[in-house]
């Protein structure tokens, strides 16, 4: 099996980081929130795509198999007058064999690629989630700063009219 499929992990961090990258570069919870998002759309539009393409394979494998199969019989009852001495049969069996055991090698290559596509979609779903965490930790901590600093902006301002009432120097 010859495809190029084995650049999805590459492509799948990149986008990882990208949008990880752009969600916080903006310092911005909702902006991170939105990628997290974004993060878990393309994986599920990415989990899609690999179903149907490993289902695709699965029935492309079963009718290569199937079709060897019917070849392996035809070469053995091409001529049913005269039947296929022994040297024959091994030599078609020969075939027959290595034929099936290419198809079950790109199958297994097939299965494996999936698999690790398979775990890359699972750390993509992972990033999508701890950026998602980060985002709301950071807003929870955005509003304890904006309490804070409202907290302190007031006693401020409420020292200052103290302050202007009663002119008094305060000894240290």
């Amino acid at each position: 099996m010859t495809t190029n499929h084995h650049k999805w992990p590459t492509i799948v961090a990149t986008m990882i980081v990208t949008i990880s990258t752009t969600g916080c570069l903006g310092g911005d919870a909702r902006v991170e929130i939105a990628a997290a998002n974004l993060l878990e759309v393309a994986n599920d539009s990415l989990a899609a795509a690999l179903t149907e393409y490993h289902n695709e394979i699965l029935a492309a494998d079963a009718q290569k198999e199937h079709n060897a199969i019917r070849a392996f019989t035809n070469r053995l009852t091409a001529n049913p007058e005269t039947p296929p001495d022994e040297k024959t049969v091994n030599l078609h069996t020969r075939h027959f064999t290595e034929a099936l055991s290419k198809l079950r090698a790109d199958t297994k290559t097939e299965w494996n690629r999936h698999i690790t596509l398979m775990g890359n979609l699972r750390i993509l779903q992972d990033a999508a989630t701890t950026m998602r965490q980060l985002a709301i930790d950071s807003l929870s901590l955005e509003d304890e700063t904006k309490r804070y600093l409202s907290d302190a902006l007031v006693q401020l301002k409420e020292y200052r009219a103290r302050d202007k009432l009663d002119p008094t120097p305060v000894d240290h």
